[in-house]
């Protein structure tokens, strides 16, 4: 049954391979052939009630009318919920090749994310060819034939490939493919012996044509900052909103800067915060927060999380009451955690979204002297938002 359901998927989307059968002359309508936004909306129609079968014939109806980044997005959405992970990853990779294709930012994050999923359970294949025309098989099925360099996505798992081309040798290599993982496949084609002939009608052999190689192309970036051998640099600055700083809620701006290789990152950030809140008996009096800190933190994917170490002092300014001013207090340090999601939208520039705590170590309040105005904060918790540039 789950043969014959593949068998059914590949048709719809186009990939089945040549038959002998003749195709059928039109047949007779009635009626008008549905338009390309009705194909459309029936597909909707179907993936909301979980009729996936529907979904497919209705999308894949749609994209011969028109090819549309979305709609091909939608479908590879579809194709997921059939389990049919290489299929789904071919045509989520095709949707988000375009950055300004249409999907709503919304969209295109389930895009992302569902890509993400079918790219842990299939491999991708790096075809190389020495030779143009090469018709090239995957497991009995002719999956191209023309170009020197290709890639696809397949199951993985062990599958043979095969690569053929008139007047050279067959050429075969049985392959094991790794879940989530990326393989480079080479074929070197050998012209066949041609047998002896008389002297008088030898004729030399033409030379061979020169290779052509074409750069395999790079799959989309997911919602995580890329990184290469060196390692990359992240600068930030964003706005935080800062509880049991000071008395009362304080807002204010943020900047950092880190540095990060693979998984892992080490960034040194500062802030400023001016606080909501009043001072018992000092209505006119402001509470600022300034904190600098450093942050190890190990990334997944979009997913991040981190230990926070902070120095943090506070500052008062009095502008009536007959008070001298301004006013700080001595640093004092603190242990904490932060926890957030990282979106890179282009090459250069993304976002991220955090929450985080610190336990100060040290008692802090405002004073005038000699009486607290301010007992202080067991613990301090923030929210922000960044913007990042990658170099």
């Amino acid at each position: 049954m789950r043969v014959a359901w593949r068998a059914f998927v590949f048709v719809l989307l186009g990939l089945a391979p040549a038959g002998g059968t003749a195709a059928a002359g039109p047949a007779s309508r009635t009626t008008s052939a549905p338009s390309f936004e009705q194909l459309v909306e029936a597909g909707n129609r179907a993936r909301a009630g979980r009729r996936w079968a529907e979904a497919v014939v209705a999308y894949s109806d749609a994209l011969k009318l028109r090819d549309d980044l979305t709609v091909v997005g939608r479908l590879g959405l579809v194709l997921l919920e059939l389990g049919e992970h290489a299929a789904a990853a071919s045509q989520l990779h095709r949707a988000l090749e375009e950055p300004d294709a249409g999907a709503s930012p919304a969209e295109r994050v389930q895009f992302v994310m569902a890509y993400d999923v079918t790219r842990r359970e299939i491999c991708r294949l790096d075809v190389r060819l020495d030779r143009t025309g090469v018709r090239v098989e995957l497991d009995g099925r002719t999956v191209q034939e023309g170009p020197a360099d290709f890639w696809l996505f397949v199951a993985a798992g062990k599958h043979e490939l095969r690569a053929r081309l008139e007047g050279f040798e067959e050429e075969t290599k049985e392959i094991e493919a790794a879940r989530g993982g990326r393989m480079p496949v080479e074929f070197t084609m050998k012209a066949k012996a041609t047998p002896a002939a008389p002297p008088a009608q030898v004729e030399p052999p033409p030379p061979p044509a020169a290779p052509q190689t074409t750069p395999a192309p790079e799959e989309p970036a997911a919602r995580s900052v890329s990184t290469n051998s060196r390692g990359r640099v992240v600068l930030g600055a964003g706005a935080a909103v800062v509880l049991g700083a000071t008395p009362g809620a304080a807002v204010g701006p943020q900047i950092f800067a880190a540095w990060r290789r693979g998984w892992l990152s080490v960034g040194l950030e500062g802030r400023a915060v001016w606080g909501l809140g009043e001072l018992e008996g000092f209505p006119d009096a402001q509470v600022m927060s300034w904190a600098v800190g450093t942050a190890p933190c190990v990334h997944w994917r979009w997913l991040f999380g981190c230990g926070l170490l902070q120095l943090n002092w506070l500052g008062r300014d009095v502008f009536s009451s007959g008070e001298v001013g301004p006013r700080s207090t001595p640093p004092r340090a603190g242990v904490g955690g932060r926890g957030g999601i990282e979106f890179v939208t282009q090459k250069r520039f993304g976002v991220r979204l955090w929450g985080d705590f610190v336990i100060p170590l040290s008692g802090q309040a405002v004073r005038t002297d000699p009486f607290p105005l301010w007992p202080g904060s067991s613990v301090a918790g923030s929210l922000g938002a960044d913007a990042l540039l990658i170099f």
